[in-house]
């Protein structure tokens, strides 16, 4: 009975862990992809770049203090490749690069759009 009670109590832990952590990551990714559409991506068409930079650099430190979680809980290549997305996206806005720096947002927005759906729990992501 010891046995059955301990395996409960930790499933329990382990699932409002998930859930807490879930939370958390939504927000926190649906909060970065709006930033890209409606701030950023705006900028850059209006080459204002010190906004896009500005509101650029906000989500990129959201995102390193995101990325330190979520490499607990989803894949590390996935987490890398927008890690990397971030670091171009930052040079072509530095270097007022309009073309790339869209396209490198518009790349880092789906990134993130895609991190967002691995997490949920769906038919697709359990097979």
């Amino acid at each position: 009975m010891k046995a059955l009670i301990t395996s409960i109590i930790s499933l329990g832990l382990v699932i409002g862990a998930w859930v807490c952590y879930y939370g958390y990551s939504t927000d926190t990714l649906e909060d970065m992809t709006r930033s890209c559409e409606e701030k950023v991506l705006t900028a850059i068409k209006d080459n204002d770049w010190k906004t896009a930079k500005k509101e650029f650099e906000a989500d990129y430190k959201k995102w390193h203090k995101y990325r330190k979680t979520a490499l607990y809980f989803l894949d590390t290549g996935d987490v890398n490749d927008t890690d990397s997305a971030f670091a171009r996206a930052l040079e072509y806005i530095d270097e007022e690069d309009a073309s790339n720096g869209r396209g490198e947002v518009l790349s880092l927005k789906e990134q993130l759009t895609a991190l967002k759906e691995n997490e949920q729990i769906s038919v697709r992501n359990i097979f």
